[in-house]
């Protein structure tokens, strides 16, 4: 695995398949597949040709109901049942989890393409919020059961999701080792710019992207104060890693430094 891919992951290793690869539109004549009030079908034939990605965004496509999260509201609440598994269509979501000493701590951001409300038990582990104005579609538990009970290689797109989710826990924890704060401030944000601009555009020069989350997001996901990381921008900014075009317009300036505080 190569460093770029340990950063992206450090986030939420990314659903790449979106409904842009799912054909939705009329085909011309002879492409097989069903128009149905004005939108194509894939035939069966078809289907079978995608990828598991992108079976999995024709399901939640298909069967899914839509979910409008508005900004800071809940999805699900910590130690709720499972009911539900959802795909993000637009929007951020973050999970998190309040500590008894009443200090929140955030496990992951979740954003268009991925997967969240996996769980191994029947009780959510961390509240599922939207930093922003989030739209997702839904599918119930009980229909991916009933998806893999029916045969289908829904099974292997749950191995998947979990192996991601795991490869997501193990770079966290990682992220919050034995890293200082620029290091880890400085990681967080190129695999954010990796997320949001992609990894291509990284390879250009002054890559400029907006952060979806606030400072106290950052500090809750990172193990940090707001105020250390607050300094810790302006720290990298008088270093000439990164530019702050505004409180929340990041622009990359030294993308080898901070590939280097990645380790």
């Amino acid at each position: 695995m190569t460093k770029g891919d340990d950063m992206s992951s450090i986030l939420q290793t990314p659903q790449t398949v979106t409904t842009a690869n799912v054909p939705v539109r009329t085909p011309s004549v002879g492409t097989g597949g069903v128009a149905v009030r004005g939108q194509w079908l894939p035939s069966a034939d078809q289907i079978a040709d995608w990828s598991l990605d992108a079976r999995i965004v024709h399901l939640f496509a298909e069967i899914g109901t839509p979910v409008v999260v508005p900004r800071n509201g809940e999805l699900y609440a910590e130690d709720g049942q499972v009911d539900n598994l959802y795909r993000i269509e637009s929007g951020v979501i973050r999970t998190c989890k309040i500590l008894n000493d009443g200090r929140r701590q955030i496990d992951g951001f979740y954003m268009a393409g991925d997967i969240v409300g996996l769980e191994v038990g029947r009780r959510h582990q961390y509240c599922a919020e939207a930093v922003c104005r989030a739209t997702l579609r839904a599918v119930r538990m009980r229909t991916v059961h009933a998806q893999i009970e029916a045969g289908g290689d829904l099974s292997c797109a749950l191995w998947e999701m979990t192996a991601r989710e795991l490869l997501r826990s193990q770079q966290h924890i990682l992220l919050l080792g034995r890293r200082s704060a620029q290091e880890r401030v400085g990681c967080f944000l190129l695999a954010l710019a990796s997320r949001i601009a992609g990894r291509n555009v990284l390879e250009t020069a002054n890559v400029l992207f907006d952060l979806p989350m606030s400072r106290q997001d950052i500090a809750d996901y990172l193990g940090l104060t707001i105020e250390t990381v607050s300094r810790t921008f302006t720290q990298l900014e008088a270093m000439g890693v990164i530019a702050l075009e505004s409180a929340r317009t990041v622009r990359l300036s030294n993308r080898a430094a901070l590939r280097e505080m990645n380790g």
